[in-house]
């Protein structure tokens, strides 16, 4: 009998023999939300809220903290983080075939939440943060908790094959920039969220490829998250405290890329604080693209907000070069050639029209693919960084650098 079976025994009334009679769940058939009035299925304790969620654009429908526990109602789970919000008149039904969404002025379904091979007999908010639907025999038919979106709490794991999405920001719940995964081999693994599951687009790798196919990254309720084979720990990312049921952990990939392990207590009045953030210690990454250059709308990386005229594809009497040090970037050259110094580079750059930023490196010269990715602080780099963001004053004769 699954855990999530045992809690919602709390709650019923009793499990009738009888095959044609419908076990007491918390939450009926045909019971149904709406946006303006009964907006969410609260667990038992009123820890935890399953429905409609207000965000700047709308409605979605999440799992999230209640109000009475967390003032900020964090978001543990989002439905269909491809186009999270739903129409204002929406009404969310629990019928045998899962949960149902619909306009209020048509029959027609507008999306589908945990579908099952079986019939649904009931469902419940669970006070762990899962949300489950039971059969007619109370066993579980779908959870929240095998579908994570961005986040996971005390007792729920990150299977093989699986992987967490970030938000696109904080008030924004469809899906953003960057993507934690569980891989089959092993390997937990943080890319961006359009790369190829290839390590040379990964950000972060656990290094325990090859250790197993059964791995998954597992949140335990004193804190402790690890790589768990299901017999021992693989790997430990974060030790473990004291067991204690006023602290609650909570983990979550940021909108900024960087995988955080959160804590509070159940106090109203606390907040959530980061006890660990990345790996390795690296704990203070600032996300921002480099002067001269904006973040690109959709996707990860930097563009150049400089104009230029392609029309005289050397640039040399427009713009100039501009040496940055203790930077550097995912190495995606279009072009390589070999010069015999630095400035030979910066010159072979500007008589490109293409070439925004190079690298240089033991006489070679690697023209550089925009947008930039995976742009990192390092004191110790090989590659000299050369970057067109400076431009003539016509007038002065000067070299303007943005």
């Amino acid at each position: 009998m699954s855990a999530a079976v045992v809690l919602l025994l709390l709650f019923f009334s009793g499990i009738t023999s009888n095959a044609d009679e419908v076990t007491k769940f918390p939450i009926s058939l045909s019971s149904s939300l709406t946006p303006s009035t009964n907006s969410t299925w609260l667990s038992h304790s009123n820890k935890f809220a399953f429905g409609f969620y207000p965000t700047p654009n709308g409605y979605a429908v999440c799992v999230s903290f209640t109000s009475y526990f967390d003032k900020s109602r964090t978001v543990v789970w989002t439905a269909n983080t491809d186009d999270p919000i739903v129409p204002d008149n929406a009404v969310m039904l629990l019928t045998e075939d899962g949960l149902v969404l619909k306009s209020t002025d048509s029959s027609e379904t507008v999306v589908m939440i945990g579908n099952s091979s079986r019939p649904i007999g009931g469902a419940a908010m669970l006070d762990n943060g899962n949300f489950v639907l039971f059969d007619y025999h109370g066993s579980v038919t779908w959870q929240t908790f095998d579908h994570p979106t961005d986040c996971l709490v005390p007792g729920q794991s990150l299977s093989p094959g699986t992987q967490l999405l970030s938000h696109a920001s904080e008030t924004d719940l469809r899906k953003g920039m960057f993507r934690l995964k569980m891989q089959i081999d092993g390997n937990l693994v943080l890319y961006d969220s359009d790369s190829l599951d290839v390590s040379i687009d990964a950000y972060y790798e656990s290094g325990t490829a090859g250790r197993g196919n059964n791995i998954s990254l597992t949140l335990q309720n004193d804190g402790h998250l690890c790589l768990f084979d299901g017999t021992s720990v693989v790997m430990n990312i974060t030790t473990g405290g004291n067991l204690t049921f006023e602290v609650l952990y909570l983990v979550r990939i940021d909108p900024d890329g960087i995988f955080r392990v959160y804590s509070r207590s159940w106090q109203p009045e606390d907040d959530w604080r980061p006890i660990y953030c990345g790996y390795k210690d690296v704990d203070a990454a600032d996300c921002r693209c480099l002067p001269g250059y904006d973040r690109i709308s959709s996707g990860v990386g930097c563009i150049s907000n400089l104009v230029m005229d392609c029309s005289d594809k050397d640039q040399s009497s427009k713009f100039g070069m501009t040496r940055i040090q203790y930077v550097t970037w995912e190495d995606n050259y279009y072009s390589a050639l070999d010069v015999s110094s630095e400035q030979g580079c910066e010159e072979a750059c500007l008589k490109d029209c293409s070439c925004r930023v190079a690298l240089y490196r033991n006489g070679q010269c690697r023209k550089q693919k925009l947008p930039l990715r995976y742009g990192r602080w390092q004191t110790v780099i090989e590659d000299v960084a050369f970057d067109l963001r400076c431009l003539f004053d016509i007038k002065g004769g000067t070299l303007i650098c943005i």
